[in-house]
């Protein structure tokens, strides 16, 4: 398994937060897109596209609001369906796994495991 994850999902890189008994999504998925961009950034990102599942104009305002308090800077925000887009149907998939792995699935806290060892997950509590 390591050959495969190491040969095929080179360069790629995942940043995963968990929270509990939380409601406010768009604040959530603010921070969370601000804790990312911070970990992973150097000087040719600086000014990413940012993508959201089922993200609405309301809550796109929001998402921007937040971001420009934290300082983030960005080139665009927009919603997007993730019928449309292989790339948010692989985030909802892993998304997926980290769940099953925080709920204690042995297979997926393999997995998991794994992608932390090669580079790949990088989680924060």
């Amino acid at each position: 398994m390591q050959t495969l994850l190491a040969n095929d999902l080179q360069g790629l890189r995942v940043f995963a937060k968990s929270f509990e008994n939380c409601t406010e999504y768009t604040r959530m998925t603010a921070d969370v897109i601000a804790a990312a961009l911070c970990c992973f950034s150097d000087d040719t990102f600086t000014k990413p596209t940012i993508i959201i599942d089922g993200l609405s104009t309301t809550e796109s305002d929001k998402v921007k609001k937040r971001l420009k308090s934290k300082g983030i800077r960005y080139h665009k925000i927009r919603g997007m369906r993730d019928e449309n887009s292989p790339i948010l149907r692989l985030a909802d998939s892993l998304a997926g796994l980290l769940r099953d792995a925080s709920e204690g699935n042995p297979q997926s806290r393999g997995i998991a495991k794994e992608f932390s060892l090669l580079g790949i997950l990088t989680t924060q509590k």
